[in-house]
């Protein structure tokens, strides 16, 4: 296994209003980014809002950043609850350049 020497992060906290065009905008960002920093090994995280009370599953799964799977992998699934009220929301999200080469452990519970 070889060892990652460089990772770049893009945050975002997404603004409930306009999820849509900011999670279609991604991509471009992720574009510039690798393109700025010529590296591939690129994780998009932070608050997408991407969860049914913002975004239709129809909405989001036509995102060509959750529907391109040969170029992403998202880390958490739809049905983790990623919030910190009674709730069941999952509004944050790990999109991964499918193409970053590493062992990722991904725990879907936090104790």
């Amino acid at each position: 296994m070889t060892a990652l020497s460089e990772l770049v992060l893009i945050a975002i906290h997404a603004d409930p209003d306009t999820v849509l065009q900011e999670m279609e905008a991604l991509i471009d960002v992720h574009k510039a980014v690798a393109r700025r920093w010529n590296n591939d090994n690129i994780l998009i995280m932070g608050d997408f809002n991407a969860d049914t009370r913002f975004i239709s599953m129809k909405n989001l799964n036509g995102l060509k950043l959750r529907s391109d799977t040969e170029t992403f992998t998202w880390l958490i699934g739809d049905e983790v609850d990623t919030t910190t009220v009674d709730s069941d929301f999952t509004y944050d999200r790990f999109p991964l350049l499918s193409a970053f080469h590493c062992r990722i452990y991904v725990y879907h519970e936090i104790v």
